[in-house]
């Protein structure tokens, strides 16, 4: 910053001084001369403005944003994600509307269903009316345009109680996102490691939709397949064929499963573990159901 004031002085200094000169000069010879002069003062005028200017629009834009920036932490959702309980009530007592939010509907509901969760904020949110069901408008790479808070704890098995609020609160179970198709059931299959049979079961169990599939086709039961196999994986599998998940649809079949099944599990000199060989049992056993 301070060397290009200190060129931009340089510049233009020495460039006004020079026009002034041209000014006062009167002799009619050496016009031409007189005007390239000029021109090129002025040029080097210019480029000391710019220099000048750059550095102060510069600093105004990250003021702006440094500006910006400390106005969201004082929001709730910011409050929220940083797991600030006592804040969190802080807001809502002083009459935070409970649903406040940048245009893009990234509630403080959404922020503690998010990363690792927490429920006493969530609890307490909903104690306050917020909106359960409320979907991201925008967000990074359009990816979870259409995310509920449902969506956002169902992917992880640590966030089960949040889960089990936000149905008891009525959150949609079946609401699909706009962005990928995906839906809360979907979610809590489809990451791998993540995968939770205690929230695949009280999903189902609240009405979910075990053959529901996202915007390109895959259903639930082609992601629960797609996962290392386990204790947990093999149990998810089960608890969806018991409940009615089809083998055969519009875009899957045994074979796509298999195929799924063994891209995890089967590789050159292992034929598969224990819980490998059961999920290929049961999806052949259901196949011909």
């Amino acid at each position: 910053m301070a060397i290009l004031f200190f060129t931009s002085f340089l510049l233009t200094v020495p460039s006004i001084i020079g026009l002034i000169i041209c000014r006062r000069y009167k002799k009619k010879k050496g016009k031409k001369a007189k005007l390239i002069i000029r021109i090129l003062l002025i040029i080097v005028l210019l480029a000391g403005l710019v220099m000048f200017a750059v550095p102060i629009a510069f600093g105004g834009m990250i003021m702006y944003g440094n500006y910006h920036v400390a106005q969201y932490k004082l929001t709730l959702p910011a409050v929220a994600g940083r797991g600030d309980l006592a804040g969190v009530k802080q807001l809502l007592d002083s009459g935070t509307d409970p649903d406040q939010n940048d245009d893009l509907n990234y509630t403080a509901l959404t922020a503690a269903c998010s990363g690792e969760g927490n429920y006493d904020i969530a609890k307490l949110l909903i104690e306050h009316k917020c909106t359960v069901d409320i979907d991201i408008k925008e967000y990074i790479d359009q990816k979870d345009v259409g995310y509920t808070p449902l969506m956002y704890a169902a992917n992880k098995e640590e966030k089960y109680d949040i889960v089990k609020l936000l149905i008891e609160s009525k959150a949609d179970v079946n609401h699909k996102a706009s962005s990928d198709g995906c839906t809360p059931l979907i979610i809590a299959t489809k990451y791998p490691n993540h995968s939770n049979d205690k929230i695949v079961d009280i999903l189902i169990k609240n009405g979910a939709d075990v053959n529901a599939a996202d915007n390109k086709g895959k259903t639930v039961l082609a992601y629960a397949c797609n996962q290392p196999a386990d204790e947990t994986s093999y149990a998810i599998i089960k608890n969806l064929l018991e409940n009615g998940a089809l083998i055969n649809t519009k875009t899957t079949t045994l074979q796509d499963l298999l195929t799924l099944a063994k891209q995890y599990n089967v590789y050159e000199g292992n034929s598969g573990n224990e819980y490998y060989n059961k999920i290929v049992s049961i999806l052949n056993e259901y196949s011909t159901k």
